[in-house]
């Protein structure tokens, strides 16, 4: 299993939920930014021996949300930049899946942005505000002027992750099925 907690977060599975359900509409667009400013010159962000760059670090998180709520990308397409120390210090992306939505994806470790995602889709938006990876809330709100609906859970960090996983163990599971 991986260590990518956010998959255990109720508030990224009460919004599938959601989208799975229609609430507004059929998805168009995901889209998520992580980047904070880790400036460093000696920290292991900016150095290829300890694996180093944005992507690897940060950049997991928007494409995990993804992941998450459309499933596997059919198609990536990314462009990026590098620092002198060789890692990459920014990098911008697009996936389609195969429901035809496309995520728009962009990480840094030189920025500052929203730490925000959002949810397209025909009949609205969803907002997942920061830190989109550990929220504890988001919003609804649907293109018909309606006020926004706010779904809130209880957000208890890597516990979440922690507790399944000690559930799998005497039930000798090989593999989780909230993440593989």
């Amino acid at each position: 299993m991986e260590a990518i907690w956010s998959w255990f977060n109720p508030v990224w599975h009460k919004l599938r939920i959601r989208m799975a359900a229609g609430a507004i509409g059929e998805v168009i667009s995901v889209d998520a930014n992580f980047a904070i400013p880790l400036l460093d010159e000696k920290g292991r962000h900016r150095r290829p021996d300890l694996a180093g760059g944005a992507l690897l670090d940060l950049g997991i998180y928007p494409l995990s949300i993804s992941r998450f709520l459309l499933g596997e990308p059919v198609e990536v397409k990314a462009l990026g930049r590098s620092t002198h120390h060789g890692v990459d210090d920014f990098v911008g992306g697009v996936m389609r899946h195969r429901s035809g939505a496309v995520t728009t994806f962009t990480t840094s470790i030189d920025g500052a942005p929203d730490l925000a995602a959002r949810v397209v889709e025909t009949d609205g938006i969803a907002v997942i505000p920061a830190p989109f990876w550990s929220p504890s809330e988001f919003s609804l709100t649907r293109y018909d002027e309606s006020e926004p609906e706010r779904i809130a859970a209880p957000n208890r960090g890597l516990a979440l992750e922690v507790e399944h996983t000690m559930e799998q163990i005497p039930a000798e599971a090989k593999e989780s099925h909230i993440q593989t």
